[in-house]
């Protein structure tokens, strides 16, 4: 196997996860690394735009309601980057309107 395919395997075991909840950032990490993925755990939408690559991430878990930015806002500077990684939004509420938006702006 050569050193490439290495690295993207590596980093499609790797997450990212963009929560301001300490509690839920604890018990994603622990869920998702017990099954074996590595996860890098980020408080701030900030914090993760400021990171060296977020293109290493086979995937990336967006808290909505974050207290920095709102997560969707997040997604959308996160694709106007040219970052194709596939994001998943946690949240707490739903709002159908929202959630229809996100589906036709940013993941189709």
């Amino acid at each position: 196997m050569n050193k490439e395919k290495i690295m993207n395997a590596r980093h499609q075991k790797t997450i990212g996860v963009v929560e301001d909840e300490p509690s839920h950032a604890i018990l994603l990490r622990y869920n998702l690394e017990r099954i074996g993925y590595n996860v890098e755990h980020f408080e701030t939408g900030e914090e993760f735009l400021k990171h060296n690559n977020p293109n290493e991430f086979g995937l990336i878990i967006i808290n909505v309601q974050l207290g920095d930015v709102d997560g969707l806002k997040l997604c959308e500077t996160i694709r106007n980057k040219g970052i194709d990684v596939p994001i998943l939004f946690l949240t707490t509420s739903f709002n159908q309107e929202q959630c229809s938006c996100i589906l036709t702006q940013w993941i189709f």
